[in-house]
């Protein structure tokens, strides 16, 4: 496989994960979306992943285009949806030596960087995996676990036989 199918497979995988986490806040209640995660609940979390999915395209092309709008998981729901289909157009044409180019960008602190557009996508993905891990164990303690998110099974859903 080469790297910009990689990327590909792995935007793709980012959003199955994160709908089937959604998937089980269907009718959760204020008082089950429970603290403890690095961003207060669940609902902040995944509020979280999607506002820095955001930044992140916005710093690959300069395009501001994404923000959640509304409160709730419905909201959330509807956002995932919205971005998953703004990073598959996005990564639909890369070739890899686009997957090569180098982006320079400010961190949220304003602090200048720079790295290849690979490694932030593959960021992009690990940093949204980190935080749907929090909310699957908040959704589990409360069993309403997602089942296993693991990139190997979505793979296997899209490619049976593997």
């Amino acid at each position: 496989m080469n790297v910009s199918d990689h990327l590909r497979l792995l935007v793709a995988y980012d959003g199955w994960a994160t709908e089937r986490l959604l998937q089980q806040t269907s009718g959760l209640v204020e008082e089950e979306d429970g603290a403890g995660a690095s961003w207060g609940s669940i609902e902040g979390s995944i509020r979280h992943v999607l506002d820095s999915q955001g930044r992140w395209l916005e710093r690959f092309d300069g395009k501001p285009r994404f923000t959640v709008e509304g409160a709730g998981f419905e909201a959330l729901t509807v956002a995932t949806q919205t971005m998953n289909d703004l990073l598959k157009a996005f990564t639909a044409g890369l070739s890899d030596a686009d997957a090569y180019t180098e982006v320079h960008f400010h961190d949220s602190g304003g602090a200048p960087h720079h790295d290849h557009l690979a490694v932030l996508l593959s960021h992009l993905v690990n940093h949204g995996t980190y935080h749907r891990a929090e909310a699957a164990l908040m959704l589990s303690r409360i069993s309403r676990s997602p089942g296993d998110l693991d990139l190997v099974v979505y793979r296997r859903l899209v490619e049976p036989g593997r």
